[in-house]
């Protein structure tokens, strides 16, 4: 996969988290020898649920997508909200760094180029370089027949 820059990450992002969770919120259901198992309509036991990581992650880059949004677009009433978040955004950021680190995705990226083909060798933008990626429909999916709840969202 290559990629690329998005004019609307905001909608992409929306949709990822509204997509990307519908059913069970990331979170399954494993037995006592921890295996998932399937979806059922019977009460799920906390003891046996866990949360798939990519779900949380995605999460926490919407969470702070959305405190910085509205930073932006109310900034006078913003500040009354940050003690609230402080500890949330400090967990966020933190989460969010550990899962790229474990990632270490090492692809080597091409240098940023102007629009004469000249390179900037001080600048990169990661654009058109590919990547390998796991398929996350596939684990969407997953996570669906796994769930531990119908409910929906990842907020």
């Amino acid at each position: 996969m290559s990629f690329c820059p998005l004019v609307h990450f905001y909608l992409l992002l929306v949709s990822s988290v509204a997509n990307a969770n519908q059913a069970g919120r990331g979170f399954i259901q494993i037995n006592p020898q921890g295996n998932p198992i399937p979806h059922s309509d019977s009460p799920s036991e906390l003891s046996q649920t866990k949360v798939v990581s990519v779900f949380h992650q995605i999460h926490c880059l919407n969470m702070i997508r959305r405190s910085l949004s509205a930073s932006v677009a109310n900034p006078t009433e913003f500040h009354y909200l940050i003690p609230q978040l402080y500890r949330h955004w400090d967990h966020c950021f933190d989460y969010v760094r550990q899962a790229l680190m474990c990632a270490a995705d090492a692809t080597l990226e091409n240098l940023e180029t102007r629009a004469d083909g000249k390179t900037l060798l001080a600048s990169v933008d990661g654009w058109g370089t590919t990547h390998m990626c796991r398929d996350y429909q596939e684990v969407v999916e997953w996570a669906a027949a796994h769930r531990a709840t119908d409910e929906g969202g990842i907020d």
